[in-house]
């Protein structure tokens, strides 16, 4: 299944701070933004309960980095990179 997130050039452009991709494991996060061009994708993942302002924590990523595990409060959500990538984090000190 592939993203209609071609027009999204480079994420960082429109965050001011980082994307969930890059982010260190076992590191706490807040999500500052969220651009994904579907809103189905959008409404899935705000089920999970990811949405702006959510803290999240960072799990694991798979070796090959094309997933990665979050937890927001008390769900596990697995990511795809591409989905990771039009998530802007801030980190929490």
């Amino acid at each position: 299944m592939t993203y209609p997130h071609e027009n999204i050039t480079n994420t960082l452009e429109i965050c001011e701070t980082c994307t969930l991709d890059k982010c260190k494991p076992n590191h706490c996060y807040k999500i500052s933004s969220i651009h994904f061009p579907s809103n189905a994708i959008k409404e899935r993942l705000a089920s999970f309960g990811v949405v702006r302002g959510a803290l999240c924590t960072m799990l694991c990523i798979a070796p090959n980095k094309s997933t990665l595990s979050i937890q927001v409060n008390q769900t596990l959500v697995a990511l795809r990179e591409e989905e990771a990538r039009l998530i802007c984090v801030e980190p929490i000190s």
